[in-house]
């Protein structure tokens, strides 16, 4: 079983390469699945083309093939769809890398996004400069007092 990261993998490889086995009126039978094997040993992921003229689902046609074949589902889409096989010979593709350990602890996060600290950093600065000018302005009072009550 593949991950959804795996398969989002695997259909961006899929975007790039063309149907290499087309199910026509025939349908699905011994031979179909014997090229379908050959094609996944040979390059691991492959693209299938279900012809008009095909009475089958393209979901139908796909879920079949992918146990016949013993092959992964990766995508349906519209009369074409994409199978997975991890090749015994010639491995292509590494999926390996794009699993994610869950033996490690998850590092823990501030609960405050990276915005918010700029937001937050910005209103402690405002407060601070707003405390200081209130203690100037406290100051200078002080020394107006002073001189007023020196003059009279």
């Amino acid at each position: 079983m593949i991950t959804s990261k795996q398969r989002a993998f695997l259909r961006g490889l899929a975007n790039k390469i063309d149907a290499s086995v087309q199910v026509g009126k025939g349908g699905i039978n011994e031979n179909m699945v014997k090229l379908v094997l050959d094609t996944l040993e040979k390059h691991e992921l492959i693209k299938v083309h279900v012809l008009e003229n095909s009475f089958s689902d393209t979901r139908d046609v796909c879920h079949e093939l992918a146990n016949a074949a013993g092959a992964e589902e990766v995508q349906v889409i519209g009369s074409k769809f994409v199978l997975y096989k991890e090749s015994k010979e010639n491995k292509k593709i590494n999926l390996n890398k794009l699993i994610v350990k869950t033996d490690e602890p998850k590092k823990a996060k501030n609960n405050v996004k990276p915005l918010h600290k700029a937001k937050a950093i910005a209103a402690k600065e405002r407060k601070r400069q707003e405390e200081e000018r209130k203690k100037r302005n406290k100051f200078f009072k002080e020394q107006r007092r002073k001189s007023y009550s020196q003059r009279g």
